[in-house]
Order: structure tokens, then C-alpha cells, then sequence
């Protein structure tokens, strides 16, 4: 893939998959199922981000989520792995 990375054609996929993605991304999975163009910064959508927005904290307060209580815990950044390898 990184050899790749520049060739016509490949280029575009190649940064949509691996670039850096903004800390909030929202979709219309109906109209855009590819999850391409990302609304999250469109004024239209500004309550829907609201809604899911407090839909996640509730949900993350219930299930004693640690970034709930402190969201820049690195919990996750250093949380035992027990999976294969």
C-alpha cells in the first residue's frame, strides 16, 4: 500500500483511509453508505450532533466509562492487552 500511496487512482483511497481523522465524525449512512463525506460541521446537523453527543455521555456515565470522569485519561493508552500476540 505505501509503495502505492501516490499512483493515480490509489491516492485518494489510500489518504481516506489512513489520514488522521477529526475528533467527531457524523454520516448519513442512507445517502452516503460508503461513510465518505463526514457532516459533523454542517449547521443542518448541529442538533443531531447535539442529541448523539448526549446520547454517548449518558451512555458513558452508565457504563462508568473512564473518560466519562476525566476525558483525557490515558486509560486506553495504557489498559493490559489479552488478545493473540
Amino acid at each position: 500500500m505505501l509503495e502505492n500511496q501516490r499512483r493515480p487512482g490509489f491516492a485518494q483511497p489510500f489518504h481516506m483511509a489512513t489520514r488522521k481523522r477529526g475528533a467527531e465524525e457524523l454520516y448519513d449512512i442512507q445517502a452516503d453508505p460508503h461513510t465518505i463525506v463526514n457532516l459533523v460541521d454542517r449547521p443542518g446537523y448541529a442538533g443531531t450532533r447535539r442529541q448523539l453527543a448526549s446520547q454517548l455521555r449518558d451512555w458513558m456515565r452508565q457504563t462508568n466509562d473512564p473518560r466519562a470522569i476525566e476525558p483525557r485519561t490515558d486509560y486506553w493508552d495504557n489498559a493490559e492487552y489479552f488478545g493473540p500476540g
